[in-house]
């Protein structure tokens, strides 16, 4: 499921590194009661068991890959890859893969409605993990004739001002000042860590 790294000039690749090393350091102090924590060698990460699930966090270089699955079914119920440039957003994004893990918030519903005929375009690095979040999109907003589309950001053209909403995924956060100047801010808007990993839609604005 590992996406292309994004081109982007400028970028502190360097830093992105240093707040990986960090985020693994902070991780290897981790301790939870009743929790099992095996951790991998070096720097690659760790698997965690719990009652109910089963989940790891792996690094790969300055990207950091999160998974959680139901032990008893299988069943994949959180996914969410992000680079580490910016060190706040990812232990944001940690702090949503433990809510979930350790069951301290429950997953968000996914009950949504649109407006009939709406056009949603959602982006990501290299458009895999987008299109797989856009499937589970559209299959509960076609009933209404909504239209759930899927791109890496960095295909976007200026033909795509046509769609209502361009949604972003929580990896390319950075992208999202550049994009709102582009196409408008009340068109282009975040999901969440949450929603997006865990296939939900509670924080999207899909009402009108």
């Amino acid at each position: 499921m590992m996406e292309m790294r994004r081109q982007t000039a400028g970028f502190d690749r360097e830093q992105s590194r240093r707040n990986a090393g960090c985020i693994h350091k902070d991780l290897a102090a981790l301790h939870l009661d009743n929790v099992c924590i095996s951790r991998k060698p070096g720097q690659e990460g760790m698997d965690i068991c719990t009652g109910r699930y089963k989940a790891a966090i792996s690094f790969h270089d300055d990207i950091i890959e999160l998974y959680i699955e139901e032990r008893l079914t299988g069943a994949l119920v959180y996914y969410l890859h992000f680079e580490t440039y910016d060190y706040e957003e990812s232990m944001n994004n940690l702090r949503s893969f433990f809510d979930v893990l350790l069951e301290r918030k429950p997953v968000p519903g996914t009950e949504c409605t649109a407006a009939e005929g709406m056009r949603i375009l959602i982006c990501c690095t290299s458009g895999i993990t987008s299109s797989m979040y856009a499937q589970i999109l559209q299959e509960k907003l076609e009933p209404a004739g909504v239209q759930v589309d899927a791109r890496s950001y960095m295909m976007l053209e200026p033909a795509d001002d046509q769609y209502d909403l361009i949604l972003l995924a929580p990896q390319i956060r950075y992208a999202l000042p550049d994009l709102q100047a582009q196409y408008g801010s009340d068109k282009v808007h975040m999901i969440s860590a949450m929603d997006f990993a865990t296939g939900s839609w509670s924080g999207l604005p899909l009402v009108s």
